[in-house]
Order: C-alpha cells, then sequence, then structure tokens
C-alpha cells in the first residue's frame, strides 16, 4: 500500500471528520478539567465498532508514544477505556466502556468528590472563625453549601442506573 493510500485507510487513520468532532470533544473534556487529549482519545476508542490499536491512535492523533501511554493510564484509571488483546502479543487494543453513566459515577466519586471532601476538611479549621476577615455567616453558608453538595453528590455516585428521561423532557 502506498503511503497516499496509508493516509486514507481508514484501518490506518481516522477520517479528518472524525478528528474535527475529537478536537472539539477533546475541548470540551478540558472545559470539565480534564485534558484536551483524554476527550480525543476516547473520542476515537468511543466511536470505533473493534479495538482500537495505539498505532491507529498514533498516527491520528500525531502524538508521542509516550503521551499516549500517560493518557490510556489515566482514562484506564477512571474505567473509561480498558485493554484488550491485540491481533498479536506485542499489539495493544482500547475499548471505550459503552456504559457513560458508571463512567461519570466513577469520575465524580474519584475526583469530584475528593475536591468536596478537602474543601470540607478545611471548612472544619477553627482558625477560619478566628480570622480577622472572614464573615461567619458566610463562612457557615459555605460549610452548608458544600455539605448539601456532598451529600447530593453520594446520592448521585449511589446510583446504578440514572434515568435521563427527566432531562429528554426538558429539552424537548
Amino acid at each position: 500500500m502506498t503511503a497516499e493510500k496509508q493516509a486514507e485507510d481508514p484501518e490506518t487513520k481516522a477520517s479528518k471528520k472524525v478528528l474535527i468532532l475529537a478536537e472539539k470533544l477533546g475541548e470540551f473534556i478540558k472545559y470539565w478539567g480534564f485534558k484536551s487529549i483524554h476527550g480525543r482519545i476516547w473520542c476515537l476508542i468511543y466511536l470505533s465498532e473493534k479495538p482500537v490499536e495505539t498505532d491507529y491512535l498514533l498516527k491520528s492523533l500525531d502524538i508521542s508514544k509516550a503521551l499516549l501511554c500517560i493518557s490510556t493510564k489515566e482514562l484506564e484509571a477512571y474505567n473509561v477505556i480498558y485493554k484488550v488483546p491485540g491481533s498479536n502479543k506485542k499489539s495493544i487494543c482500547y475499548k471505550a466502556n459503552t456504559d457513560l453513566v458508571s463512567v461519570i459515577r466513577k469520575v465524580l466519586e474519584e475526583r469530584e468528590k475528593k475536591h468536596l471532601d478537602r474543601i470540607q476538611e478545611c471548612l472544619k479549621s477553627p482558625h477560619l472563625k478566628s480570622s480577622k476577615h472572614v464573615n461567619e455567616q458566610r463562612l457557615s453558608d459555605l460549610n452548608e453549601m458544600t455539605a448539601l453538595a456532598s451529600t447530593s453528590l453520594d446520592k448521585i455516585i449511589e446510583l446504578k442506573e440514572l434515568d435521563m428521561s427527566i432531562w429528554k423532557m426538558l429539552v424537548d
């Protein structure tokens, strides 16, 4: 296969339209505190009907092996993607976790919940109340708000299924 044909081959590299989508998704994911590369990698893996080989990701995204390795490990830690056997012993392939609700729950549990827990721990500091420029009522309000957010997050994390019908009704 010629280099020109290989560049167009969907088995070798993602199409320009898919790469544009991956770029936009990467921007969106970055807004939520992840790296753009996470969204780009996930998009290519999620959209694929079959496991995606690392070579396909490297060529499509034009990134280094090191960046791909680090990024896929981070995505695996959140159960967003997982490794599967490749076509030969040396190849590494990835599949996406298609249960998006479980992915969101895992991120909320592993990341957002920990952020809220750290904030609540800081709010318990006795030194805050005695600080010269701290309004005690506002401190109390902030504590109440984070406690409510933490409790709400706990309830969402406990859900095994998320009924999206109420959200769909809002947009219909």
